[in-house]
């Protein structure tokens, strides 16, 4: 089986469409890459999906800034946690924190892959597990702090990134990420027969 992966993006703070329409179309089941880009050149990315892209690149947004998720100097190191001791001592110091937490926010920008014929819903957690194992596999650091379950896959599944509707350089930075040969995922038996 193959599925196509229509990239899209980005979007995030400073960068997100106003108009209703282009709105509720990112209000859609959806595999994304969340990308904060620091100092010399260091990218720093998760991969993830949602039944709605849109609620869940707010849900992102509003743990950076509430302090519910670590933040990272401009350079990229990790500077905050989210531990309750963390977000208490953050509280005592709120110039620094949110500053960064600002800086976090604008920083982040999202591209996306939304359900289509030819990328099903029921293929997301799969596709997001796709992601997370591509991006391990780079040398860039990944927020996803464990994989995405690859359970019950019965055929092999091939996601083909399609980065036409990316401005030039917007898809070499996807593209350095994940790559232009497709993510595979196959059965454990067929893996093992290998």
């Amino acid at each position: 089986m193959i599925v196509r992966l229509r990239w899209g993006g980005p979007v995030g703070a400073g960068c997100f469409p106003v108009d209703p329409d282009a709105l509720d179309r990112l209000a859609a089941p959806a595999v994304y890459l969340r990308l904060k880009l620091y100092e010399r050149g260091r990218t720093v990315a998760y991969a993830g999906q949602s039944v709605n892209l849109l609620s869940r690149i707010d849900q992102h947004l509003t743990r950076l800034l509430s302090f519910a998720q670590p933040l990272r100097d401009a350079e990229g190191d990790a500077w905050f946690t989210a531990t309750r001791e963390a977000r208490f001592a953050a509280y005592n110091d709120l110039n620094e924190t949110l500053a960064l937490a600002r800086a976090e926010a604008e920083r982040a920008r999202f591209f996306y892959a939304l359900c289509d014929d030819e990328f099903p819903p029921e293929t997301l957690p799969l596709a997001e597990a796709a992601l997370i194992l591509r991006l391990k596999e780079g040398e860039g650091p990944c927020e996803n702090r464990i994989g995405a379950p690859i359970a019950g896959l019965d055929r092999r599944i091939a996601f083909e990134s399609v980065f036409e509707a990316l401005a030039d350089e917007e898809r070499a930075r996807v593209e350095d990420l994940i790559g232009t040969a497709p993510i595979t995922l196959a059965p454990v038996e067929a893996i093992d027969a290998e």
